[in-house]
């Protein structure tokens, strides 16, 4: 419904509640007495409808939870009692006492009063009992995994590109690019926040573009022309601007195509309408999606009970349920939302509940940091989700990925034990490659070679940028995350080559827990084939491939060995290779037999 017809019609019923309990409450009935309220009313009614419209317009209170919603209008009903107040307290002085004066005004106060004792209860004191508390850790289905079940990550879908870094990108493409009237794009737009997303099996940051300010939004016809593509997974590739779309419902529009109040007078004010982001479809064409809420417990537990894709060049909105969700879409549940659940789930799921003087951090987990989006071999994201213990939380708890489209979590006890963010960024910072300062960013947790594996983007600092905003990649970051030390951060300019390091790194057993199954260091004697080298960023690799061996082809760094600069077809050769079910496999030892200057 319309925001003024709905602060209309609010501001009526308040209205004639006020007017008519001050007629019946008042201690003598005069005609001097019924005008004053009648015109209070009147005045009551119009400032209610100003008011009403303003909050309807620019709040959109959800009309959901505790009283259908309607405890905003706990809000017009304490202006109409100032008015009421103000009223009463004239009359009863140009009358020369009080016998004109109404009680109505004492008892919407203590209304009002008892309204906020009871908001009050409603909101900071939940759960209240244990029942209440089952039901907010109940909202999410966590099943509890072994430390070996934890998803392995494809190295080749692997973010490198941190959020700060899409930003500058972003930044970068805009400021030279124009529209179809030659105006620059930069100075219209401005970069929205950059998502995550998989679109066609490849991660890219997305970012819609902002419109500048209500004048700029004006002179471009209320429409915004397209959106900023930066690939999350290679640094070095040059950010995508799409253009030639119409985007006309968005977030950053104004009056009545601002998404969030079309959505809001379309038959979605009964929700909470959380988590409204960009979503690219496998066809790049740009949709905003969004869950909608609702509290399960009081005012608490806010969880999805349905989507929402709109598209933002018709502003038509699709409602589907949870079980229906377009292919497409990443995720449903929010950050926020997720972060919400598992704090509700590791405060109630082990431990009882207790009054206030009675609770004690014992047995209870939280959220450490931020859940991060992260992409495993199954294609859709999981929120990646880092628990810590409400008495310790310097050591990790466990890992739990949240499906983003469901609210099944997998909790892992692959880390336990093991530092928290703040440890493993100080080992980030501390390794000898960030002599410059550089600062690692987008911290994520995956399984590379069957190793739990800290992974950051280095960029510089802030203040090295002059004051741009945004910041420069600068390298790749890996740390195995059994053994958190500066010395063990494999350093590098691009993933490839921190890869290639954190194998070798892996195969000298520079880590503190026995390797894995899947990976295993191997030696073979033979005779070289062929022999080559190749030079990828910079650095030289030996490729060798062994007579009766086509399995394999051996590939080695040139700082492995000396001999390799030697080696020739036909030379008996001992080769140590690391096998990691990838080809070519690493070598971590190489001994040219038919050469006499190495032993």
């Amino acid at each position: 419904m319309d925001a003024f017809i709905s602060g209309a019609f609010m501001a009526l019923v308040i209205t004639a509640i006020f007017g008519l309990g001050d007629v019946l409450l008042r201690f003598r009935y005069t005609t001097t007495g019924f005008v004053v309220t009648f015109i209070t009313s009147v005045i009551t009614f119009f400032t209610l409808v100003l008011v009403n419209y303003l909050i309807l317009y620019f709040v959109r209170p959800p009309i959901t939870g505790p009283m259908h919603g309607y405890i905003w209008t706990a809000f017009p009903m304490l202006v109409a009692l100032i008015i009421f107040v103000v009223s009463n307290s004239l009359l009863a002085g140009s009358e020369g006492g009080m016998g004109n004066f109404s009680l109505f005004p004492i008892v919407v106060t203590l209304g009002l009063i008892s309204l906020g004792c009871f908001w009050w209860r409603e909101t900071l004191f939940v759960p209240f009992g244990g029942g209440e508390a089952k039901q907010l850790a109940g909202l999410v289905k966590v099943i509890e995994m072994g430390p070996e079940d934890y998803p392995d990550t494809d190295p080749n879908h692997i973010v490198t590109v941190s959020e700060e870094n899409a930003t500058f990108k972003a930044n970068q493409v805009i400021a030279k690019e124009t529209d179809a009237k030659g105006r620059n794009l930069g100075s219209i737009y401005n970069v929205g926040k950059p998502e995550i997303q998989s679109i066609n099996g490849h991660l890219y940051w997305v970012s819609d573009l902002e419109f500048g300010g209500w004048r700029l939004w004006m002179q471009v016809d209320q429409v915004a022309p397209g959106y900023i593509l930066v690939d999350a997974e290679d640094p070095t590739v040059d950010p995508q601007l799409r253009l030639g779309f119409k985007m006309k419902c968005t977030p950053s529009a104004f009056l009545g195509s601002k998404l969030q109040r079309f959505l809001y007078s379309h038959g979605y004010s009964s929700y909470n309408v959380d988590g409204i982001t960009i979503e690219i479809d496998d066809e790049f064409k740009p949709w905003y999606t969004a869950s909608l809420n609702r509290p399960l417990v009081h005012t608490s537990g806010n969880v999805p009970v349905a989507m929402i894709v709109a598209d933002p060049e018709t502003c038509e909105v699709t409602r589907y349920p949870l079980n229906q969700i377009p292919e497409w879409v990443d995720r449903v549940y929010s950050q926020a939302t997720v972060t919400k659940i598992m704090n509700w789930w590791g405060e109630w799921n082990s431990a009882p509940w207790k009054i206030l003087w009675g609770h004690t951090p014992a047995g209870r987990t939280k959220v450490a940091i931020d859940p991060i989006p992260v992409y495993t071999r199954s294609g859709h994201p999981h929120w990646q989700v880092i628990m810590t213990s409400q008495q310790d939380d310097s050591s990790i708890v466990s890992i739990v990925l949240f499906d983003g489209r469901s609210n099944i979590a997998r909790l892992y006890p692959v880390l336990s034990g093991t530092p928290v963010e703040e440890a493993v960024l100080k080992a980030f910072r501390s390794t000898k490659e960030t002599v410059k300062h550089f600062e690692p960013k987008h911290l994520s947790m995956h399984k590379i070679y069957g190793e739990p594996t800290w992974v950051v983007s280095y960029v510089p600092p802030v203040d090295a940028q002059d004051g741009v905003p945004g910041e420069p990649f600068q390298g790749i970051g890996l740390l195995n995350a059994k053994d958190v030390d500066g010395a063990n951060v494999i350093f590098a300019p691009t993933l490839r080559r921190a890869l290639d390091l954190y194998r070798q790194f892996l195969a000298r057993g520079s880590f503190k827990d026995e390797a894995e199954e899947n990976r295993t260091t191997q030696s073979i004697e033979g005779t070289i084939a062929a022999i080559t080298q190749q030079t990828i960023d910079g650095n030289t690799d030996y490729l060798i491939l062994l007579k009766g061996d086509s399995e394999r082809v051996y590939k080695a760094l040139a700082e492995k060995s000396v001999e390799l600069a030697f080696a020739k077809a036909g030379d008996r050769v001992v080769i140590q290779f690391f096998d990691v079910g990838l080809n070519p496999v690493d070598i971590v030892g190489f001994n040219d037999l038919d050469l006499p200057i190495v032993p």
